[in-house]
């Protein structure tokens, strides 16, 4: 074992042990949040501080808006639209999201893939880059779009019996685009879409036991790196061309 895999191991245990010991609290909002913390907390210690880790909404070009969203992993370079109880991040800055649950079961599970349904029907700008992950995994590609995960801490869902529910949720779905990227449950198991041509029934499980956090991280980091390479843009949310064209 080399020292990034044993550090991921080692830090699923630190989550493991963080989420066991949020049990004993009663309200179910406060755990939830307290559960989120530690996931945030991760992702603000590891990466640089180009990036901005915070919750609220994504506001696209047309204007139109997201769920609110648990986690949003943002390019610090671009202006966040502060309301009080509620944030606006602009899609192109988001490099990508992750909502994450206690545990995850047919419920909590339809509830986050709404969440995630809502960033990926967003609209965007075609000019993006598409993101993609070298080497023998890949996820799927798409123009623009944001990298959007679900994290659970438990599993109350078998394998195949999560499977069957994920492809249950998606059957009027016309576009896998709209899929979510990638399901991680630690400690038990992976899913995500491998390429953007292939059949949602091909929908990839992996059984990955301790080192789920580790290709959690993988992928993450792979989207996150590909997306901050593109160029954000202002303009697009402002209408600046048509307002040039009132000029006198």
């Amino acid at each position: 074992m080399n020292i990034m895999q044993e550090f991921f191991r080692d830090t699923n245990s630190i989550l493991k042990a963080l989420y066991k010991r949020t049990k004993p609290i009663d309200h179910p909002g406060l755990k939830g949040q307290d559960r989120e913390f530690f996931i945030r907390e991760f992702l603000e210690r590891f990466f640089p501080r180009k990036y901005i880790v915070g919750s609220g909404k994504i506001l696209d070009i047309k204007g139109d808006t997201s769920q609110q969203a648990d986690i949003i992993i943002y390019n610090e370079s671009m202006p966040v639209f502060d309301y009080g109880s509620t944030k606006y991040f602009l899609h192109d800055g988001v490099l990508a999201h992750i909502e994450v649950k206690s545990s995850l079961n047919s419920s909590t599970l339809e509830k986050a893939l709404d969440v995630t349904k809502s960033i990926k029907k967003l609209n965007k700008r075609e000019s993006l880059a598409s993101y993609s992950v070298p080497g023998s995994l890949g996820f799927k590609k798409s123009t623009g779009e944001i990298f959007s995960c679900l994290f659970a801490y438990e599993g109350l869902l078998k394998g195949q019996t999560f499977k069957s529910k994920v492809l249950k949720y998606y059957e009027d779905e016309s576009s896998i685009n709209n899929y979510v990227d990638m399901i991680c449950v630690l400690d038990r198991y992976s899913s995500f879409i491998m390429e953007v041509d292939q059949k949602p029934e091909d929908l990839f499980f992996l059984e990955t036991g301790e080192d789920g956090l580790m290709f959690f991280f993988l992928f993450l980091f792979e989207a996150i790196y590909e997306k901050w390479q593109s160029i954000p843009s202002m303009d697009s949310y402002l209408d600046i061309e048509k307002l040039l064209h009132k000029a006198i």
